[in-house]
């Protein structure tokens, strides 16, 4: 759980529900090294998701109780990863075409 930092419903139909698990994945040891030599203190956080499929009901409760437990466990993961979407939010908000 240390690595997970959010899990969202994404798609319902009738019957039958996707659920996104968004998980942490540090970069490794060459990543780090080259993103080190290019002035870049800590390394970079991936973001991988993985999306799973089943019944609507079963999803929406998995949803439900790890997001419970990331509420409850305030991880540093899970900070950066709500940081990270809230400046990608900002991000398209501003966006703009400039003057015509």
């Amino acid at each position: 759980m240390d690595s997970v930092a959010a899990c969202d419903l994404i798609d319902k139909s009738s019957s039958r529900a996707t659920f996104r698990l968004v998980c942490h994945q540090a970069a490794t040891g060459d990543q780090a090294v080259s993103l080190q030599g290019q002035g870049q203190g800590a390394p970079l956080s991936n973001f991988k998701h993985h999306d799973f499929e089943t019944e609507l009901g079963r999803a929406e409760e998995i949803v439900r109780k790890i997001g419970l437990i990331l509420d409850l466990r305030s991880s540093p993961i899970r900070k950066e990863y709500l940081a990270l979407r809230e400046r990608k939010s900002h991000r398209r908000r501003s966006f703009h075409l400039g003057p015509r």
